[in-house]
């Protein structure tokens, strides 16, 4: 019995209730949790990473179910910079993977072009830059043709 007298009260103390965002096309929330088998295979095909397990969120019943996690929207409540603490940070870390597949040991040779004026024009894009490997630059397509022929 204390099983059951548990399960309402987890339910009352679920946070932000009301806020929590299920994947598009969800039932409503008391048909969602019935028929949600929580595997997890919605959040692993996810192609922007957006849906999350939910946790303390969704209360024990909701445990392991896909929230939809706004992320920047939280940020930006809280008064916090998203740009500079989610958005920069990702773009920094595929440019760095792009490089990584372009060059892969100290023998290899290849150019990495880069179209975005950002990177050299905004002061955000040397944070973008010093988190790539060493590598000569240019904004002569001389010194490309170059390399090249080299």
């Amino acid at each position: 019995a204390a099983g059951v007298a548990a399960v309402p009260l987890f339910r009352s103390l679920a946070p932000d209730r009301d806020r929590r965002v299920r994947p598009p096309g969800a039932l409503d929330e008391k048909a969602f949790l019935a028929r949600c088998i929580r595997c997890g295979e919605c959040m692993k095909v996810c192609p922007n990473n957006a849906l999350q397990a939910s946790f303390a969120e969704a209360g024990i019943e909701g445990l392991w179910t896909p929230v939809l996690a706004a992320r920047i929207e939280h940020l930006k409540r809280q008064g916090r910079n998203a740009f500079f603490e989610i958005q920069l940070p990702r773009a920094a870390i595929s440019m760095k993977q792009g490089a990584g597949r372009l060059i892969r040991d100290e023998t290899d040779r290849g150019v990495l072009m880069v179209c975005d004026p950002r990177l050299v024009g905004k002061p955000y894009g040397r944070r973008i830059w010093q988190s790539l490997p060493p590598m000569r630059r240019t904004r002569e397509i001389a010194d490309v043709e170059a390399f090249f022929a080299g």
